[in-house]
């Protein structure tokens, strides 16, 4: 999706990488993202339902180092993620307002 409608200073929120991880057993959802933001949810109330919660993930949640996780993503691809999507596809995103 294209961000071209964004105001330029939120531009980079928009366009984050952000890694979410589930504990089911603890009904907790963590995300980090690439601004450095960290943000723990309840969401053991059923499905579509989350609060945030003010608790800091354990240590060992992530399994992975964020830059190598975004880096293991994006192996081989260019700057241009379009590039993944056939003609036919852009051309609907297009008709859509997304491109």
């Amino acid at each position: 999706p294209s961000t071209r409608s964004v105001p330029e200073e939120r531009r980079e929120y928009w366009r984050r990488a952000q890694h979410a991880v589930y504990d089911a057993s603890k009904g907790r959802k963590y995300v980090r993202d690439s601004l450095g933001d960290i943000r723990s949810w309840n969401v053991g109330n059923g499905a579509s339902w989350q609060e945030p919660v003010e608790e800091d993930p354990p240590e060992d949640v992530w399994g992975v180092d964020f830059e190598a996780w975004v880096a293991a993503l994006t192996e081989g691809r260019g700057d241009d993620a379009a590039a993944d999507v056939d003609d036919a596809t852009q051309r609907r995103l297009k008709e859509l307002g997304y491109l």
